[in-house]
């Protein structure tokens, strides 16, 4: 039995809804930058493991025709460069100790949507004799 006077009404108040809204909204956004990051680092880590293996491949492929000594690591150089898909590869060859050439190979991923570009650099000994 109802009574005069008593507010039988039950739920919660606008305050209450606006409140569990916001805190689901930060959390929501909260979650959408941390899956935006990882994202981004999935990336990178993509163009790292992809550039470390042109570098490889390079190497292997400088190593059945020995090089003449040449090359730069910071600019083209006709002879010394390629451009894979999405890739610049660079080498330097300079004579190294006792018949044999150091060769270093540099891969840079040119990734226009990555905050930083992985740049990769393997560097080998290679016998002349």
């Amino acid at each position: 039995m109802k009574m005069k006077g008593q507010n039988s009404q039950r739920g919660m108040s606008l305050i209450e809804v606006l409140v569990a809204m916001m805190v689901t909204v930060v959390g929501v956004v909260a979650v959408a930058t941390l899956i935006l990051y990882g994202i981004g680092l999935q990336v990178q880590s993509r163009d790292a493991t992809m550039a470390n293996a042109l570098a490889k491949s390079k190497i292997e492929e400088l190593s059945i025709s020995l090089p003449a000594v040449g090359g730069d690591l910071d600019n083209n150089v006709t002879g010394y460069n390629d451009t894979p898909t999405g890739f610049t590869r660079r080498w330097v060859v300079t004579a190294g100790p006792a018949n044999t050439l150091d060769v270093t190979v540099r891969v840079i991923a040119e990734n226009p949507t990555a905050a930083v570009s992985p740049v990769v650099d393997v560097q080998v000994l290679m016998d002349t004799s």
